[in-house]
């Protein structure tokens, strides 16, 4: 059985930063606020009634650990979170998030902000249990540094109405996520998960002559989804190259997320990568990390293995420890680093502990404080709502290398 929510955040925790936490009389009142074990579900009613005073629909919203996802929202987004928060929610549109096979329905916020994804009871009760390790792990990126590519949730919620003239009832659960392709001009986009089994899908090559990709065109983050094939495709086998910072803190946030996910029992998650070949970025984040290994997805394993006898792949869905490795092998082959000028004194610095001169760009090399006095990362660039977007270097056929690399968005098979 999975471990403990709160052994599991701790032991996550542990590995992942070499360290335990601070004490809590000496912790930011705000980091304290997310690491609350008190689970603060709240649940709103209200109505709406004729001119005689008679229910003529009810509505329903229960808000989950609405204490503790405040304090990330203000962490993550910054002060006056929630009232901005509020206001993208406020309208929002249907998206037809290309490349999942769930089936789930995605919305988009009209600012492009979030993104809202219905979510299964099953997933929904899942991610209720392991919840306390989730806000313990974000802590230690929020307010202590370390390095993550995990697309942020900030919202979970069950909605749902009744309407009494018409009988109609509707209940649904919903996750609200940044959307890593916000105010990106993302040109194409790939779903990873580090497996060769059915991970290739067929593209149109064939685009209208009058469309071109810039402006609203260039925008449009509803193209087809490619895969993992397709990427070893469009780079004729050849790894996306990083500038050496930006693999190293790529290869440090992907060991941190999936040793986190395996400890939770979660698997079937995929980094999202956007091309942004305007502003020469990749943008990344991992997705679709609220699915644990229970009993489904072994039997759905048993049934895919049996078509290994055959000669196909190996399935997508593995035990948590396997599925780690074999996406933390892909990351490697996937993308790779390509050093500069500097690349010898960022090592040397790096073996040394020394960080007070700077690179490049005149940074330091160490961990910066923000000027609200939280951790920040002089080897990325921050991008609007926390997308990390990580330098890229080298050339490439077809322009994959010519791309830089970062924070991802909630979008695709999100």
């Amino acid at each position: 059985p999975p471990p403990a929510p709160a052994a599991a955040a701790a032991a996550a925790a542990a590995a992942t930063s070499g360290g335990g936490a601070p004490g809590r009389e000496s912790m930011d009142p705000l980091e304290a606020q997310l690491l609350s074990q008190h689970k603060s579900h709240i649940k709103h009613r209200f109505a709406d009634l004729d001119e005689k005073g008679n229910t003529l629909c009810k509505f329903m919203c229960q808000t989950y650990w609405a204490t503790q996802f405040q304090a990330m929202r203000q962490a993550f987004l910054g002060e006056g979170a929630e009232d901005g928060f509020l206001t993208s929610l406020a309208i929002a549109k249907t998206w037809n998030a290309q490349g999942g096979k769930s089936g789930a329905v995605f919305l988009k916020t009209a600012d492009a902000r979030f993104v809202v994804k219905q979510i299964t009871k099953t997933e929904l009760q899942m991610f209720l249990d392991y919840a306390p390790a989730y806000f313990e792990y974000m802590a230690r990126h929020l307010f202590q540094g370390m390095e993550t590519v995990l697309c942020k949730v900030l919202g979970v919620y069950t909605i749902g109405y009744q309407n009494r003239v018409t009988s109609k009832r509707y209940m649904e659960q919903v996750v609200v996520m940044q959307n890593l392709f916000y105010e990106k001009v993302i040109t194409r986009t790939f779903d990873l998960k580090g497996s060769a089994r059915a991970r290739y899908v067929r593209v149109d090559e064939v685009k209208d002559e009058g469309e071109e990709k810039t402006g609203e065109a260039a925008g449009r983050s509803s193209q087809r989804v490619l895969l993992d094939d397709n990427l070893m495709e469009f780079t004729e086998g050849r790894p996306l190259p990083l500038h050496d910072r930006a693999k190293e803190y790529f290869n440090k946030a992907v060991l941190n997320d999936t040793l986190f996910l395996s400890i939770i029992n979660v698997v079937d998650y995929s980094i999202l990568v956007g091309m942004d070949d305007e502003n020469n970025e990749l943008v990344v984040g991992i997705i679709d990390y609220m699915r644990q290994y229970d009993i489904i997805k072994r039997m759905e394993r048993m049934g895919k293995s049996v078509g290994m006898i055959a000669g196909q792949a190996e399935p997508t869905i593995i035990q948590p420890p396997a599925y780690r490795n074999r996406f933390q092998a892909a990351m490697q082959r996937y993308f790779m680093m390509v050093p500069d000028k500097w690349t010898a004194f960022h090592i040397s610095a790096a073996r040394k502990g020394a960080a007070a001169d700077p690179g490049p760009t005149g940074m330091p090399l160490t961990r910066t404080r923000s000027s609200t006095g939280r951790p920040s990362d002089p080897t990325n660039s921050t991008s609007h709502d926390g997308a990390i977007v990580l330098g890229a270097g080298g050339g490439a056929r077809h322009g994959a290398a010519s791309t830089g690399s970062g924070g991802g968005a909630g979008g695709g098979s999100g």
